[in-house]
Protein backbone atom coordinates (compact mmCIF):
# COMPACT_ATOMS: atom_id res chain seq x y z
CA UNK A 1 0.00 0.00 0.00
CA UNK A 2 2.83 2.40 1.14
CA UNK A 3 4.63 1.94 -2.42
CA UNK A 4 1.13 2.57 -4.18
CA UNK A 5 0.77 5.48 -2.79
CA UNK A 6 4.48 6.67 -3.10
CA UNK A 7 4.33 6.25 -6.71
CA UNK A 8 1.16 8.06 -6.73
CA UNK A 9 2.62 11.34 -4.87
CA UNK A 10 5.23 11.44 -7.21
CA UNK A 11 2.63 11.33 -10.58
CA UNK A 12 1.12 13.93 -8.42
CA UNK A 13 4.34 15.55 -8.19
CA UNK A 14 5.51 15.67 -12.06
CA UNK A 15 1.42 16.59 -13.01
CA UNK A 16 1.51 19.87 -10.62
CA UNK A 17 5.37 20.34 -12.54
CA UNK A 18 4.00 19.66 -16.29
CA UNK A 19 0.93 22.62 -15.19
CA UNK A 20 3.11 24.78 -13.56
CA UNK A 21 5.27 24.95 -16.63
CA UNK A 22 2.03 25.12 -18.57
CA UNK A 23 0.40 28.21 -17.15
CA UNK A 24 4.10 29.63 -17.45
CA UNK A 25 4.06 29.43 -20.94
CA UNK A 26 0.44 30.46 -21.33
CA UNK A 27 1.68 33.81 -18.78
CA UNK A 28 5.00 34.26 -21.42
CA UNK A 29 2.23 34.24 -24.54
CA UNK A 30 -0.15 36.55 -22.69
CA UNK A 31 2.39 38.96 -21.99
CA UNK A 32 3.92 38.95 -25.73
CA UNK A 33 0.12 39.06 -27.32
CA UNK A 34 -0.61 42.06 -25.02
CA UNK A 35 2.30 44.06 -26.18
CA UNK A 36 2.11 43.09 -29.93
CA UNK A 37 -1.27 44.67 -29.32
CA UNK A 38 -0.30 47.65 -27.79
Amino acid sequence: IFAQTSKALELLEEIQEHILSYLHCIQKSLCFWQSFAE
